[in-house]
């Protein structure tokens, strides 16, 4: 990169312009989107001898899953007032807040009528009414199931989010179509011989996780999206993604993908 310019980047900029610079044999990584450039500029262009290429960087991710796990950070505390601990499976839509300041008096009831586990769906074995009251009420909360042991001092743990959406290769094409849908303003107003958009799949993007579970293990190919005007090219690499290996996939329709490693 050219001196000074990793500092000008954000770390998933940076890494994005190192791959492909890596891929492509890049000369030089140039930002653009810097203090004073106009709002809506592209994040850095990339010369190959006399060619440009306008590059921008953006991450496919389910917000609400991915505020869920930004509160749920270190969320692990004592709770004096129960007497064993509790590990607890949120759904991702539960407010972690209101979990902590509701969550210990229905754990209370539990106790009290011996109950050390739950999961939401499945019969209670106890017929308390004021523990099946509890049960009702930590499942408004998003709570799916609990667990608790002996473990001292006692306290509440968020476990891990219970549910997702599972689809086919299918859904790589629609994340990268929404993706370019959103930043081709950007890239449209670039100064460059070509335009790629540069999408990091975080885990949180059901959709694309299932597509890449897809196309590496059963070897599915993903179908070639529709690139709106002002998107060239499309790379694809998974930024956290679960149970898979690092890649850098590409398309430039209508030719098919590039899934070479």
């Amino acid at each position: 990169m050219q001196n000074g310019s990793v500092n000008q980047l954000r770390p998933e900029e940076s890494e994005a312009a190192q791959l492909l610079r890596a891929r492509l044999g890049a000369d030089e990584v140039i930002p653009r989107y810097v203090p004073g450039a106009p709002e809506g500029t592209h994040d850095f262009d990339l010369t190959i001898g006399n060619q440009v290429l306008a590059v921008e960087v953006t991450t496919s991710a389910d917000a609400v899953a991915r505020s869920f796990w930004d509160a749920v950070h270190n969320r692990e505390w004592e709770e004096p007032s129960l007497s064993r601990s509790w590990g607890l499976t949120l759904t991702s839509g539960a407010r972690v807040h209101r979990v902590k300041d509701r969550a210990p008096r229905e754990l209370q009831v539990l106790e009290h009528s011996d109950v050390t586990r739950f999961r939401f769906g499945q019969a209670s074995a106890t017929r308390d009414p004021e523990a099946v009251e509890a049960l009702r009420s930590l499942a408004d909360l998003g709570i799916q199931n609990g667990i608790s042991s002996e473990v001292s001092p006692s306290r509440i743990h968020i476990a891990t989010v219970g549910d997702g959406a599972w689809g086919g290769a299918e859904g790589l094409r629609e994340v990268v179509e929404h993706e370019a849908s959103t930043n081709a303003g950007k890239l449209s107003r670039a100064h460059a011989d070509e335009r790629h958009l540069f999408i990091w799949l975080d885990w949180t993007s059901h959709r694309a996780q299932a597509a890449v579970s897809s196309i590496l293990r059963i070897g599915v190919a993903p179908p070639v999206p529709e690139l709106p005007t002002g998107v060239d090219t499309v790379w694809v690499a998974p930024s956290s993604m679960v149970d898979s290996d690092m890649f850098l996939w590409s398309v430039s329709p209508p030719d098919p993908w590039n899934l070479s490693d």
